[in-house]
């Protein structure tokens, strides 16, 4: 009986973990989902008052192609590995966050808009060769919106999105807001 009780404690113990690591992750691509990026750009934009803070925002623009083509699954593996590319292309201080279906944030701590373009000249140039041929299929557009354009936190994001979308609008890879 205590055997059971105990089982059945640590089963508990495991859920509620899960479930707070979930509050603030994407259960798909274990990236932090945007709840945790509102909450952390606050925080962003307040430690780094003093140095500068780059927001990148990217839209894969070509996914609902991979799903069609291959099967949700498939989809779901690629964006996976897109979001384990994010991760592995940024620095240890940076976060990597999946903001809604193909949708994804980066918020790069003392980065200047120069740093942001390397971060997503690196990403561009990781998916272009990596090895999974339905992730070198991928194209992404990209918004930069850095310390110097922000009024708040929110508003950062909203700048960097409007980025995003005129990059996909132009077909420009790459949209810094002035």
């Amino acid at each position: 009986v205590f055997a059971n009780h105990a089982m059945e404690a640590l089963a508990v113990a495991t859920q509620l973990e899960e479930t707070r690591f979930l509050a603030d992750h994407d259960p798909l691509t274990r990236l932090l989902n945007r709840r945790a990026l509102l909450h952390e750009l606050g925080a962003a934009a307040a430690e780094c008052d003093v140095k500068p803070l780059a927001l990148v925002f990217l839209d894969v623009d070509n996914f609902k192609e991979v799903n069609d083509g291959h099967g949700h699954l498939v989809g779901d593996r690629v964006l996976v590995r897109f979001g384990t590319l994010l991760t592995e292309l940024v620095r240890s201080s940076d976060r990597a966050f999946r903001v809604g279906g193909d949708e994804f944030a980066l918020l790069l701590c003392g980065a200047t808009e120069e740093d942001a373009r390397e971060v997503v000249a690196r990403i561009i140039n990781a998916v272009e060769s990596n090895i999974d041929p339905l992730v070198r299929t991928l194209n992404a557009s990209f918004g930069v919106a850095t310390s110097k354009s922000r009024e708040d936190p929110r508003e950062l994001l909203r700048i960097a999105d409007e980025a995003m979308y005129q990059a996909k609008r132009s077909g420009t890879r790459i949209e810094v807001a002035a």
